[in-house]
């Protein structure tokens, strides 16, 4: 992605995506193309649209307003990036997905988690290696403003 000024995504012999690395990543057109170009959280969400640009996303507890893409109302397959998931401890939760802190790993910068919730297993990345959250801690998760994108449901 560093060396690219566009990228051409293929699956089976044919063109899944293609488009600027950024585009790509954040905006990717199915969840091949999504697990494709990086670590991809894939869940389920209902999207409900909002005016001809907006939807109101909701996944579990959590609700994020963002583009809807052109879908549809309904169910929606939904790719979070692992970094666009904010953690915070149990004592800091203010509303939130709450999680368990299956797997906790220091890889120098950044610490990447495993955490299980009610919407499933999911990978996240925080900078905060300053405040490391321990294996079975409680936590909360909160949507970052960015990294969210729904697909339509396969």
């Amino acid at each position: 992605m560093a060396v690219s000024d566009r990228i051409i995504v293929m699956n089976k012999a044919t063109i899944a995506q293609e488009g600027a690395p950024r585009d790509l990543y954040e905006q990717p057109s199915d969840v091949f193309v999504a697990g494709f170009m990086g670590d991809a959280n894939r869940v389920s969400g209902v999207l409900t649209r909002v005016d001809d640009r907006l939807g109101d996303l909701v996944i579990g507890p959590l609700s994020v307003r963002l583009a809807h893409r052109g879908l549809a109302n309904g169910a929606v397959d939904v790719s979070i990036r692992p970094e666009a998931i904010e953690l915070r401890s149990a004592d800091e939760a203010n509303g939130g997905l709450t999680g368990s802190v299956r797997k906790a790993a220091y890889i120098g910068g950044l610490m990447e988690y495993t955490v299980d919730t009610a919407i499933g297993q999911l990978f996240i990345v925080s900078m905060a290696v300053d405040r490391p959250l321990a294996v079975g801690a409680t936590v909360s998760l909160v949507l970052a403003n960015h990294g969210v994108v729904p697909i339509a449901a396969a």
